[in-house]
This record gives structure tokens, C-alpha cells and sequence, in this order.
């Protein structure tokens, strides 16, 4: 059953997330089109966010603060004196997005692409002269309590940060056995040339993406002010944001990175139409595009996201590639597009058959997908339905439901997920902004899965996946496992096209908080998450990762508890717990995973770095043993085999590229020892 039309309700993390290719928006030289959006955006979040604050003061210097770490992070441009001029702007923002006015945007775009241009042409001079190797200043990498520069200050930043580059270029040349025996002179010219013509690019595209980019920073960094989730997408951005969310694209098949102007691939994803080719490879540059029975689009040194959509298209249509190889080949290549799944955004299962023979199901969900624009295209709901008949199949005696990382997704399709474990009851509480509640429930009698089930989950599961979790942890139905607690997030967006205030399509869309969920307890997800029944140890457990730690999120609250009958074959937690205790207390790998967790946050904490290339290479071999100790102490090799679902063994014949998928996936499944835990667990409650 839908709760929702598919296309209006999402609860995810994506607004924490990069979207993919996401540069372009409104051009800052289109001043009617940009007072159109920040006005449609003000009467969108003053009459339907769920929460809104005063837009007073207050609003305004915490917009002005999240203005200025978007648009400048490091402090690199802007000066002491730009600061004390927009300073005059820090209370006032608050009435300039009530009158649509954008003179404050307008004067830091003005003043940071002269700065920019100042910054190009001293980063020139820099390179004029040699780079002292017995430097003994440092480099602070604390950007946060930076202050702004005065001119002085400003070049010695950047020279720092320079010699900063070109000490690792060096070291990472000199770790080249290729260069054994090259005289460090030799090796520091050769580093101080790449460092330069890096530099010249980095010039070249932060001037292109000026052009572009700034003004979703300049809408987003006011309406974050309202919550962290709430956010501005320009008309390209939101079809980005439907492909994140449905998990689909249309194209060839290749991710691209932009170097120095050169589209060039990176990977291909495997399946695709270009890895099919067996044409084109790692390396290969791009040069032109050509649509079928049209003239071919010049593509070299356009930003990497207009080169993109050049290369996107529908299904079954054709595209016309001249490539440009690593050997320095010129030849084209016609490619005819296809559906590509962006990563491994689908569920996926596995049967896992451990040390005393006991058969368990893993089901990995990415996210909570929902297609947007295709009503056959794939649901998570539907596809785990899928997945827990075929482990059933198999003979599977226990679930594990792995969300780690899964920052969320459609709220109608985990409404539907809970409903496969629970025989009917509400799910997910919902309240909106004027005190309206609605209880979604499972209307549908019976369970899809009755055995032992774990929800196992980490810092980065958010929103839907804690909807899920909350659920079944409150029916007793499922023992939640992993991180101490998930993310934190508990409200509910809609995105919502600005074209409903101005008749032009080109405007693009807001996604806007418009609820919170609570859990059926009464609970609420928010800022606390979901606690996990039992803890194991995990590589972030000491990074600050949850959110909390956003200065705009929304308060915790609670409501009263909605009506629902607690599984009937509830388990004994606490004597579930303490034998995990037992386990993990004198588990040696348990005890290397906390070492690593400690390790991260030491990482983390370095706050500067020697500039003197001797300290710093005597660092970087330092982090480099460390660094490699730690990896090779967490490589677990878990008495564990897999056997994919039946539907899925009889496509590897014809479908080599998913075989390929599997066996990588279950490589990294037995170096899982959180998933092992689980097993274990699975064990104590089947016994």
C-alpha cells in the first residue's frame, strides 16, 4: 500500500550528501531570475516549513556565518577588509531575503572574483623562485579558527599552502622506485612543475564554477538556517537529486573526472554500455560529442557537468564519442545508451553459511529507493520482498538487515519494508507543522519473515533507515545492533518545484522540511537516533558524526505513544546483550577494531603539519606504517561462504558483469566482523 505519491514525500540525508555532477545553477549575471528564486523561496519556507524560525538578527548572522564558510571555507580570498565590509551585512540579511533583495550577494561575488584574479597572478610569482626544503614553519589545517587575512598574511598563506603541496608531490615522487637513485634537486624541480600546472588548473575551473555555483550557496546557506535539510536545488541539480533517489540513470556507463580541462574516464561501471564496447578504458580523454545526425559539441575545458549532460541520454539513443586514448589515439566510438544503476544502489542478498553450519540471509539496502519518474521502475519495498522469498528459499534461518551507511529515502517504501516483519500496526508517526498527527500503518495481515531478524546499523544510518529501525526495536520484533546510536535525523521533506510561484521551469526546486516522525513509542528519532540494543565496536565510533553536531538542527520531542501490541515471541534482550559482552570482551579482532576507531580520531585530531620537508616526510612515513599496520590489523578473514539467490545464479551465464559484483561484494563481506557479531547474535537468538 502507498502512504504517499511516490514523487512527494522523502526523508533522507541526501542534503548532508555530494550530489553527483551538481555545479550547475543560476548564473549570477541573471538578476531577474535569481530575485524570482530567492522570493519563491522565502514565500515557499515562510508558509510551509514545519519549524520556521524568526526571520530576525539571529537569522540573519547565523545565514551570514554559513555564507561565508560556503563560499570562501579556508579563508583562501576573501581579506581581513572584505570582512569589514560585509560585517555591515551580518543583521541584515534577514530583511534583504523578505524584500528579495541581493545586494549583499551581488558585492562578495564582485569582491571574490577580483581576488580571485589577485590570488592567479601572485600564485605565478610564487613559483618564480625556489621553494626552501628546510622551511621550519608549519601549516595550521584548523581552517574553523583562521581569521581572515590582511594582504601580508594573505600571500604567506598561500605560499604555505604551496610549499604544503609541493612537499607530498615530492615525497610521492620520491617513493616512486621508478625514481630510485634521482637527485632530490631533480625530484623537487619535477614536483614544483606539477604543483604549478595544478595550480593553473585549479584557477581555471574555480573561474568556471564562479560563474555558476554560487549563487545555490548563497540561497542554501539561508535556508540551512531554517534546518540542515532544507535545501535549494537549481533546475539541473534537481534532475541529479531524482537520479540519486531512484538510483537510475540514462547514459554510457563511465564516471569522469576533469583533468585539466579533459574529460576523462575514470572507471566504467561495469554492465554498461561503454564497459561492453570493450572500446574505451581508464585514461581515455574525451574530446567530442556528438548526438546521432548532428554535428559534434566541443567538449575540452567545459565544466565537467555540462560535458556530462551532453553525454546523458535516453534509453536505446545513440551517442557519438571521439576519444583521444592513453597511447594518443584519436578514434570515435558510438555507443548506444542504456539504464545504468549508479553503484550498487539496489538491495541485494546473500545466503552466509558459518563456522557450526547455521544458514543466515543478509539483505544490504543502500537506501530507500522510490522511482520518481517511471511508475515500473524498481521500489524498495518490492525488491526486498524479492530478496527475503528467495533467502527463504535457500533455507535461510535468521535475517540480517544491514542500513549501515543508508541515509534514507522514500517514507512510503519503509512503511512497506517494516510491514513485511510485523503482522499489522502502526509504523511511523507523523506531525505536521500545525499540530495535525497522522499514524501511517501496515494494514496487511501477516508477516513475510517471522524468524530471528537484526537491524544492523551505524553513525551514518539516518531517517528512514532509523524509522525502520525505531519500529522494530518498539515491537520487540528485531534487535537493533552496531554503532551506540544511528544519525539522528527525524523530519520528513518534500521537494517542491518554485515554478508554482513563476511560470518558468528553469527556477528549480526546494526541498523543504514539512514534518517530524516519531517513533510508535512516542519517541523521537531526532538529534538522539535510535540507541542500538547492542553495541559493537566500528571504525567511527569516536568521530563526532550525527546530528546533533548541526547548529540549525531541530529539537528532540516527544508525543504520546501510538497504540501497537509488542511481538509475541519477544527476545530477552539483557541476556542477549551479556552474551555479546562475553564474546566481544576477549575477542582479539573486537579489540583491533577499537584500536582502529582511536587511531581515526587521532587522525582527525591533527589540527598542522611541518612545512621543513625532512619533519614532514619523517611524518608522512610515520602515518604511512600506521596507516598501513591499522588496515592490515581489521583484515578479518571471517569463517563465512555465500550463495547468491537462485533468480540471481541463473543470470551469471548471461550476465558476467553480475557475478563479478557478487564476488567483490562477498570479499569485503568476510573481512565484515561487525557482521559476524550479528551472526553470532542470530545464533543466541535462534537458540
Amino acid at each position: 500500500m502507498r502512504y504517499f505519491p511516490k514523487p512527494v514525500v522523502i526523508i533522507s540525508m541526501l542534503s548532508l550528501c555530494l550530489l553527483v555532477f551538481c555545479f550547475n545553477s543560476p548564473m549570477a549575471d541573471s538578476p531577474e531570475k535569481d530575485k524570482k528564486i530567492i522570493t519563491s523561496v522565502y514565500q515557499a519556507l515562510s508558509f510551509l516549513h514545519y519549524d520556521a524560525p524568526e526571520i530576525n538578527d539571529d537569522f540573519s548572522k547565523i545565514a551570514f556565518e554559513n555564507y561565508m564558510e560556503a563560499i570562501d571555507p579556508f579563508k583562501q580570498f576573501f581579506l581581513k577588509s572584505d570582512m569589514a565590509h560585509f560585517n555591515s551585512w551580518q543583521t541584515k540579511i534577514d530583511d534583504d531575503f523578505k524584500k528579495g533583495d541581493l545586494s549583499f550577494y551581488y558585492a562578495t561575488i564582485d569582491t571574490l572574483n577580483k581576488r580571485i584574479l589577485e590570488v592567479e597572478k601572485f600564485n605565478a610569482e610564487l613559483f618564480e623562485k625556489p621553494f626552501d626544503l628546510n622551511n621550519n614553519q608549519s601549516l595550521n589545517l584548523d581552517f574553523e579558527k583562521l581569521e581572515y587575512p590582511d594582504k601580508t598574511q594573505w600571500k604567506d598563506l598561500w605560499k604555505k599552502q604551496t610549499q604544503y603541496e609541493i612537499n607530498q608531490a615530492l615525497y610521492n615522487l620520491e617513493s616512486d622506485s621508478l625514481n630510485q637513485g634521482k637527485p632530490l634537486a631533480e625530484l623537487l624541480k619535477e614536483a614544483t612543475k606539477e604543483v604549478k600546472e595544478d595550480r593553473l588548473d585549479y584557477f581555471r575551473r574555480i573561474k568556471e564554477k564562479s560563474k555558476k555555483d554560487l549563487f545555490s550557496k548563497y540561497v542554501n546557506a539561508i535556508t540551512e538556517t531554517f534546518d540542515p535539510h532544507t535545501s535549494y536545488f537549481s533546475a539541473k541539480e534537481k534532475e541529479d537529486f531524482d537520479i540519486s533517489i531512484s538510483g537510475q540513470l540514462e547514459g554510457i556507463g563511465a564516471q569522469l573526472e576533469d583533468k585539466r580541462g579533459y574529460p576523462t574516464i575514470k572507471e566504467l561501471i561495469i554492465g554498461g554500455p561503454a564497459w561492453r564496447s570493450k572500446e574505451l578504458e581508464s585514461g581515455d580523454q574525451i574530446l567530442k560529442v556528438a548526438q546521432e545526425n548532428e554535428e559534434p559539441v566541443n567538449i575540452v575545458g567545459m565544466l565537467l557537468d555540462d560535458a556530462i549532460r551532453h553525454i546523458r541520454g535516453k534509453k536505446g539513443t545513440k551517442v557519438i564519442l571521439t576519444i583521444k586514448t592513453k597511447s594518443g589515439q584519436i578514434k570515435q566510438v558510438t555507443l548506444v545508451r542504456d539504464v545504468i544503476e549508479t553503484g550498487e544502489t539496489f538491495a541485494k542478498s546473500t545466503l552466509i553459511t558459518g563456522e557450526n553450519n547455521q544458514k543466515y540471509g543478509l539483505i544490504h539496502l543502500p537506501e530507500f529507493y522510490v522511482n520518481l519518474n517511471d511508475k515500473n521502475g524498481r521500489d524498495a519495498s518490492e525488491d526486498i520482498a524479492k530478496e527475503i522469498k528467495a533467502l527463504k528459499e535457500l533455507g535461510a534461518q535468521g535475517l540480517v538487515f544491514d542500513v549501515r551507511g543508508n541515509g534514507g529515502g522514500s517514507l512510503s517504501e519503509v512503511v512497506e519494508i517494516v510491514g513485511h516483519f510485523i503482522n499489522k500496526g502502526p509504523v511511523v508517526q507523523v506531525s505536521r507543522s500545525d499540530g495535525e498527527k497522522d499514524v501511517l500503518d501496515d494494514t496487511v495481515s501477516g508477516e513475510l519473515w517471522d524468524g530471528p531478524l537484526v537491524i544492523l546499523v551505524d553513525e551514518l544510518s539516518a531517517s528512514a533507515s532509523e524509522i525502520m529501525a525505531a519500529a522494530l526495536q518498539d515491537y520487540k520484533r528485531a534487535l537493533v545492533v552496531g554503532s551506540k546510536q544511528t544519525y539522528g535525523k527525524g523530519t520528513v521533506q518534500t521537494v517542491m518545484p518554485l515554478d508554482r510561484f513563476f511560470k518558468d521551469s528553469e527556477l528549480g526546486a526546494i526541498k523543504l522540511t514539512i514534518q517530524k516522525f516519531y517513533r510508535v513509542n512516542g519517541g523521537s528519532t531526532q538529534r538522539k537516533g535510535v540507541a542500538s540494543d547492542l553495541v559493537f565496536p566500528g571504525k567511527y565510533s569516536y568521530l563526532d558524526i550525527n546530528e546533533s553536531k548541526q547548529k540549525t538542527a531541530l529539537k528532540w520531542d516527544q508525543i504520546p505513544s501510538a497504540k501497537y501490541e509488542v511481538w509475541k515471541k519477544a527476545y530477552d534482550v539483557n541476556s542477549l546483550r551479556e552474551k555479546s559482552k562475553n564474546r566481544l570482551s576477549t575477542n582479539q579482532e573486537a579489540q583491533k577494531l577499537e584500536a582502529f576507531a582511536k587511531w581515526l580520531k587521532e587522525m582527525e585530531d591533527i589540527k598542522s603539519i611541518s612545512l621543513n620537508y625532512h619533519l614532514f616526510k619523517k611524518e608522512m612515513e610515520l602515518r604511512k606504517t600506521q596507516s598501513e599496520k591499522m588496515e592490515k590489523s581489521i583484515e578479518f578473514d571471517e569463517p563465512m561462504t555465500f550463495s547468491a539467490p537462485l533468480y540471481e545464479r541463473a543470470k551469471y551465464t548471461s550476465d558476467s558483469s553480475l557475478k563479478a559484483k557478487r564476488e567483490a561484494w562477498y570479499k569485503t563481506l568476510k573481512q565484515d566482523f561487525v557482521l559476524w557479531e550479528s551472526l553470532h547474535v542470530l545464533d543466541d537468538m535462534k537458540n
